[in-house]
């Protein structure tokens, strides 16, 4: 996908500047349920690997405790200018877990306690992950420890043109305190992470360039089934 169909976030490996330590700690920083008075112990670090994986990539480790709060999290600080994602479908992220379930939250205010959107996402152990997380259905807006469905009064879609922060999350919680994380058990977490871009679907980059030439969709092979 090119330059102008996705647009990098973070970059982890060793060629890019993200993956300086001094640099990393200036945006990312640890966020665990001791905040709440839990027992979970995390750390949110660059780490080296193999150059064939890219040399360095950040990491989530720790270890997280059912007792309490139950959560570790890496969370980056409020974006000073928030990002500008309106002309993107979602983001894209490669990963290398324990096999457990994790989520990404994402907020559009400043605001740490304002409805924030979480999106699940599986891990495999051991195993570099390609995951795409659509903000129009993989985010699931959350309050309170709540989440919130469609027609509530607090329900609002995710406006992705104002994007404040970024927290990759293992929690014992699915979404709100009423589902919980199939795949949650209390001892030591890891997951890895070379790359945060946002991105638009190959589909949609299609019909866009159907839309823009005039033709019309599911014309010829240039059509619906003739793309992937």
């Amino acid at each position: 996908m090119d330059a102008a169909h996705s647009l990098v976030l973070f970059d982890f490996t060793a060629a890019s500047p993200d993956s300086n330590l001094e640099q990393f700690a200036r945006v990312w920083g640890e966020l665990s349920d001791v905040v709440m008075g839990g027992q979970s112990a995390g750390a949110a670090t660059v780490v080296s690997i193999p150059a064939a994986d890219g040399g360095r990539c950040a990491k989530l480790s720790g270890v997280v405790e059912g007792e309490g709060g139950g959560f570790v999290s890496m969370r980056t600080r409020n974006f000073i200018t928030p990002l500008d994602l309106e002309d993107y479908d979602g983001l894209k992220m490669r990963v290398r877990g324990d096999g457990r379930r994790y989520k990404l939250i994402l907020r559009d205010t400043e605001d740490f306690f304002a409805l924030s959107y979480h999106a699940p996402f599986n891990t495999v152990e051991g195993e570099w992950t390609d995951l795409e997380l659509l903000f129009s259905d993989a985010f699931t807006p959350v309050l309170r420890a709540n989440a919130v469905k469609k027609g509530e009064s607090d329900y609002r879609d995710l406006n992705a043109g104002r994007i404040y922060s970024l927290q990759l999350m293992m929690s014992k919680y699915e979404l709100g305190m009423s589902e919980l994380n199939p795949t949650f058990a209390s001892g030591p977490i890891s997951l890895e992470v070379t790359s945060i871009a946002a991105f638009k679907p190959e589909r949609a980059l299609v019909e866009q360039v159907l839309s823009s030439t005039g033709k019309e969709r599911g014309g010829g092979g240039e059509g619906k089934g003739g793309s992937a």
